[in-house]
C-alpha cells in the first residue's frame, strides 16, 4: 500500500538485511575508533622501550687548587631503542647560609664499547650544567665513561 507511512509498513527481508548491513557497519567502526584511540592514549602498551640505571660508579680526586676531579661510569639498561640522554649538575649551592659557586670544566664522555658518543649541547645556567650527548643503543646494556672537573669544590678552614 502507498498510502502507508514507513513506521505502518510491513518488514520485508531484504530491509532487514540491509539494516543489519547498516549496524554492523557502525558496530566495526565503533570498535576501530576505541581500537585507534586507545593505541594513541597508551602508547606504551604498543611501542614499550625503557630503561633502568644499574650501576653509577664515581672516583673523586682532590686537587691542591681546591678542584675536584670526578671519574663517572654511568650504565644504563636500554630496553628498545634510545639515541640521546642528558645530564644536570649543580653549580650553586646554599648550606647552612653558606653560597658555593662550582663550575664545571673539562667535560668529556665517551662509551666503554668505543661505540660512537657525540655531545650535542653544553650550558652553564640557573645554577647548572647542563649536557645533551647523542649514542646509539637497543636492547642493551651500555656504560658511559664520564670525566669533568668542579672548580671550588673545596672550601679550606683553619682550626
Amino acid at each position: 500500500p502507498a498510502n502507508l507511512s514507513l513506521a505502518q509498513r510491513p518488514l520485508d527481508y531484504n530491509r532487514n538485511s540491509d539494516i543489519l548491513g547498516i549496524m554492523k557497519a557502525i558496530k566495526v567502526a565503533v570498535l576501530s575508533f576505541f581500537f585507534v584511540t586507545f593505541l594513541f592514549a597508551y602508547p606504551t602498551f604498543v611501542f614499550a622501550k625503557s630503561y633502568t640505571i644499574p650501576s653509577d660508579v664515581f672516583q673523586i680526586t682532590v686537587s691542591r687548587d681546591k678542584s675536584v676531579q670526578v671519574e663517572e661510569q654511568l650504565t644504563y639498561d636500554f630496553s628498545g631503542s634510545f639515541s640521546w640522554a642528558e645530564m644536570y649538575i649543580p653549580t650553586h649551592v646554599v648550606r647552612d647560609g653558606t653560597v658555593y659557586d662550582t663550575p664545571i670544566s673539562d667535560f668529556s664522555i665517551k662509551a666503554s664499547d668505543n661505540s660512537l658518543v657525540t655531545i650535542g649541547e653544553t650550558t652553564s645556567k640557573n645554577d647548572k650544567f647542563y649536557v645533551k650527548w647523542g649514542y646509539s643503543a637497543s636492547d642493551e646494556n651500555k656504560t658511559f665513561l664520564i670525566s669533568y672537573k668542579i672548580e671550588n669544590a673545596v672550601k679550606k678552614v683553619l682550626n
